[in-house]
């Protein structure tokens, strides 16, 4: 959902001046040029002050450093490959084209806030003596990098949110964002870049960081201070990596984390204490990992927990009473492996909806959900549809069940939107 939500919004980004470009190519305000060697030059249309500068990157070879004739008006960059097919599937992929810049190649931008760079590799490097004093959203998608660009941020004071995407960064470290300018940054975005190792104390200098985003990776450790310094994070995606092991106080710095997403990993045991100092914790995703061993302690995150996921691997073991005293607004289990749970395991824990969902058939052990108080209902998607017992399954005789309701119609139960 968040990946299709940010690819949504960049494509409303490009729509406004894509569409009056089409429409009245004088009202897009500025004169793009491109000579022979394919040197790019712009300059502002006379008596018109556009603020968006949308260009493609398919005959620029460079960018020299009087490409841009003092634009400024200009707030918002954005430079990408001629669009060929509307496909969110497939829109980001592409051949980064290579662009030749000098170190001053954006000097003629000084009012800029938003630069958008996709499939562009730009060869030699970047040291605007201007600086980038207003930019707050730097996005770079698919440019062939093996490291943080932190020239575009030396310079950026006001820089919120840093997405570094679909690029060859395999190792990060504290050394990743040294010169960059870290003061205000809200939102850092590292989705899909291939990130095998994270060294400790490699974000330690974000102290207003409130959403870090390492999903789409392959990372296999969490190792203990990774996360040291992000005092003010409220939401960490970690999901669809291949971590097998977090050691023990990883999180515990964490005080405001509200949302912690480890769904889609290979995590076989919550060791005691892997969530101890979330004292915030709202949601806890860990759907979609083979866990076998739940103990007492295992979940006992904070009472403010209202929403947890969970999968289970063959052979799971849960202890009594590890679930008793919560109070969920939202319980999601994967009910593939609940015939292998004994009856009555989640007794003690309230829920408003529990969620199941199944790639087969669903087999539940009898009364399984004995003891389990629901308030709101249960929803069930599953290939097909199965015939539900409430009594076998230990479930209230009035408990409201809805097998594969469309999403709208479930989102409406409850909303559990990100």
């Amino acid at each position: 959902m968040k990946r299709i939500l940010l690819k949504i919004l960049f494509l409303l980004a490009l729509s406004e001046s894509s569409y009056a470009r089409r429409k009245n190519p004088d009202s897009w305000g500025h004169i793009i040029s491109v000579n022979s060697s394919g040197a790019l030059s712009v300059k502002a249309r006379e008596g018109r002050a556009n603020r968006n500068l949308d260009m493609y990157v398919d005959k620029i070879s460079s960018i020299p450093s009087d490409a841009f004739h003092n634009l400024t008006s200009v707030t918002s960059f954005i430079i990408r490959p001629r669009p060929r097919r509307l496909d969110l599937d497939r829109i980001w992929e592409c051949n980064p084209r290579t662009v030749d810049i000098t170190p001053q190649s954006f000097n003629g931008l000084p009012s800029i806030e938003y630069i958008f760079i996709v499939c562009v590799y730009f060869q030699n490097a970047l040291k605007s003596s201007e600086g980038f004093d207003f930019l707050r959203f730097l996005l770079f998608e698919n440019n062939n990098m093996t490291a943080i660009p932190q020239e575009f941020c030396e310079d950026s004071p006001k820089l919120e949110l840093l997405i570094v995407r679909y690029q060859r960064i395999r190792y990060l470290s504290p050394e990743s964002f040294s010169r960059m300018n870290t003061k205000v940054l809200k939102q850092l975005l590292l989705e899909f870049n291939g990130v095998e190792y994270v060294e400790p104390r490699t974000f330690a200098k974000f102290r207003q960081l409130e959403l870090l985003d390492l999903s789409d990776n392959n990372l296999e450790i969490l190792r203990n201070g990774t996360f040291e310094g992000l005092d003010e994070l409220q939401k960490l995606w970690v999901f669809n990596n291949s971590v097998n092991n977090v050691e023990p106080e990883t999180f515990s710095n964490l005080k405001n984390l509200r949302l912690l997403d480890l769904r889609l990993n290979r995590l076989e045991t919550l060791s005691r204490g892997m969530f101890d100092g979330l004292s915030k914790l709202e949601r806890l995703e860990l759907f979609g990992n083979p866990i076998t061993t739940i103990t007492d302690n295992s979940l006992r995150v904070t009472n403010q927990l209202s929403h947890l996921s969970l999968s289970f691997g063959e052979g799971i073991q849960i202890e009594p009473n590890a679930f008793r005293g919560f109070n969920l607004t939202f319980f999601i289990l994967n009910a593939d492996e609940l015939h292998h749970l004994n009856a009555g395991v989640f007794s003690g824990c309230t829920t408003e909806c529990l969620q199941l969902m199944s790639n087969n058939t669903i087999n539940i052990s009898p009364n399984l959900f004995k003891n389990l108080t629901i308030t709101v209902g249960v929803t069930i998607f599953e290939p097909q549809v199965s015939v539900i017992d409430k009594k076998s399954w230990g479930l209230d005789e009035n408990v409201f069940i809805k097998q594969n309701p469309p999403l709208y119609e479930f989102a409406s139960i409850k909303g559990h939107l990100y």
